[in-house]
Formats: C-alpha cells, sequence, structure tokens
C-alpha cells in the first residue's frame, strides 16, 4: 500500500491521515481527473510490471487506493 500511496502523491495532494484512513479516500475529491487516471495507470503499469487488461480499465478500481491495491492484485492473479 505504501508504493500506492507514494505514486498517489504525485497526482493528488492527500492529507497526512495514517495509511488505514488513507485507504478509502474519494482521489477524484482529491483531483484525480480523467487524465491524471490515465497516467497514473501508465505508472502503475510501469511500476508493478504489468499491463491492465480492458475489463479493469474502470474509474471505480481506482477510485480509493484500496481499489488500485486490489486491482493490481487481480491483474496479478490473471497473469498467473
Amino acid at each position: 500500500m505504501k508504493d500506492i500511496i507514494q505514486l498517489l502523491s504525485s497526482y493528488v495532494q492527500l492529507p497526512e491521515l495514517p495509511e488505514e484512513e488513507l485507504r478509502f479516500l474519494d482521489l477524484q475529491s482529491y483531483g484525480l481527473d480523467s487524465i491524471k487516471t490515465i497516467t497514473l495507470i501508465l505508472d502503475i503499469e510501469e511500476k508493478f510490471n504489468l499491463v491492465f487488461p480492458d475489463e479493469l480499465l474502470l474509474f471505480e478500481n481506482l477510485a480509493t487506493p484500496f481499489q488500485i491495491m486490489e486491482t493490481i492484485r487481480k491483474i496479478n492473479m490473471l497473469s498467473s
């Protein structure tokens, strides 16, 4: 989760909260728009060495840090 929070901090200004509270922040409320989301997807693919399948390219899969973490987990399971 720490890697995801660190990556997100270059896209949105996250509040200073414990990691447990950051997990469920609505990233759109903190400025994650469609353009930033596209760039974020590319950075996630590069950082975690994966490719988002088309069916997982949905905003709800990237709405919170927890959803991002779960989506990465799903992609890794699909790749195995």
